[in-house]
């Protein structure tokens, strides 16, 4: 409140314009044909297609339906414009439609993999060898949105048969190219730099990376499928011939536990 009333004692400024939010859930509107009045054997007919008005207003003045309004400063206004008006009904609208916006540009994507889980792995140790020799062991994951939700972080723990490693996961969302980048790290291996790059389509998750391994580069992809509110598949595969054919090295079936 103190801010507001600081505001109200600053001078005006012409570069830096007012927007008043209406305090009371009154819409400031108008007819946009005139109402026809009654005559026999027809009742009176009202336009149901209002406007919103968005006449200049300034701090010593109330707008029509007995308005009082707060003032915030904004940055720099078009040439002229010195203050607006804005409807409870058009700013409803506008928070409506970020909020859509928001949830169909892809930040939400990992919002199922977000709580608590355990782990069931399988994992080809020896790579682009023609091994069929895999391991299985159990894991434990958290993982919660950081970032506005812009991004998540995922802390987790695998009981590897030659004992346990801790490791993590940190995804930022691009808002402009609508994709993932997936940093990953572990106790081991330490920070992995060059991040998994991919996105979801129809409930299928594809990420991918070049990256090298064993003194030549290769492909990385992940693959997130199968996803339902306690349950998800993660599989890992490595290509040697530029994505021609793919070895799966890492297969891990995750059970939600809270």
């Amino acid at each position: 409140m103190e801010d507001v009333l600081d505001l109200y004692e600053e001078a005006y400024d012409p570069r830096y314009p007012t927007i008043c939010f209406d305090e009371k859930l009154i819409t400031l509107h108008a007819d946009v044909r005139a109402p026809q009045k009654s005559s026999p054997g027809q009742p009176e007919r009202i336009d149901y297609d209002p406007k919103l008005l968005s006449e200049p207003a300034n701090e010593d003045e109330f707008l029509p339906n007995n308005l009082v309004f707060s003032r915030y400063k904004v940055g720099k206004a078009p040439e002229g414009v010195t203050s607006f008006a804005i409807s409870p009904k058009h700013m409803m609208e506008e928070s409506m439609n970020e909020q859509i916006d928001k949830e169909q540009d892809g930040r939400a994507d990992f919002d199922f993999f977000m709580g608590s889980w355990k782990a069931h792995n399988r994992n080809l140790p020896e790579r682009l060898k023609g091994s069929t020799a895999w391991e299985a062991f159990g894991s434990t994951t958290v993982a919660r949105k950081i970032l506005g939700g812009l991004g998540n972080f995922e802390e987790f723990t695998i009981d590897f048969p030659s004992g346990p490693r801790a490791g993590i996961a940190l995804r930022i969302f691009d808002q402009k190219s609508q994709q993932w980048s997936i940093y990953p790290a572990d106790s081991k291996y330490g920070f992995q730099s060059q991040p998994m790059i991919g996105a979801f389509k129809d409930g299928r998750g594809e990420f991918y990376s070049h990256e090298p391994w064993e003194g030549k580069h290769i492909w990385c992809r992940v693959i997130w499928s199968e996803i339902t509110a306690t349950s998800c598949h993660w599989e890992q595969a490595f290509s040697a011939d530029g994505g021609r054919t793919w070895e799966t090295n890492w297969i891990t079936d995750f059970e939600r536990i809270d």
